[in-house]
């Protein structure tokens, strides 16, 4: 599938992720393109209307954004428990072929995250991330339960 990135919720650019087209699938392109901001836009709202989680102001973050700007941020060792998390066994067995790219939602002060995707039968899930010290002092990354599935919504495009 062609680019699936986004800096700001909302505001995409997907300029390092989209090759090349030729005219004639630059409206395929940007349908795609529209389909993941939208899917991402429905799955923090599947998620807040769940009630469990207050996440209506976190920060939304692409894969992209996650690589470029989060990431760099941490030390080698955060950034090692981030991703053994992030990638970890929660995600490998509800991440099927079909679905669609996760999104990520930060809170402000990223102590915690939720990892979220919409599956191909249009239901979503969502792994919580949170953090803590460590007996060395350093702040590591952990997935917080199983994942949780949500039922199909109704689009809210």
């Amino acid at each position: 599938m062609p680019g699936t990135g986004a800096i700001v919720y909302g505001e995409v650019s997907f300029d390092k992720f989209t090759p090349t087209v030729a005219p004639e699938r630059a409206a395929e392109v940007h349908a795609i393109q529209k389909k993941m901001q939208t899917t991402w836009k429905n799955g923090k709202n599947q998620i807040i209307s769940e009630g469990k989680e207050n996440i209506t102001d976190w920060t939304f973050t692409d894969i992209r954004t996650l690589h470029e700007i989060f990431l760099p941020t941490l030390t080698n060792e955060e950034k090692s428990f981030f991703l053994e998390a992030f990638n970890g066994e929660e995600k490998r067995k509800n991440l099927e072929v079909g679905d669609f790219m996760p999104g990520l939602l930060f809170s402000h002060d990223r102590t915690e995250a939720k990892l979220y995707w919409q599956k191909k039968d249009e239901s979503y899930v969502y792994i919580s991330l949170k953090t803590r010290i460590n007996e060395e002092g350093h702040k590591m990354c952990y997935v917080d339960g199983n994942a949780r599935k949500l039922p199909k919504i109704k689009s809210q495009e």
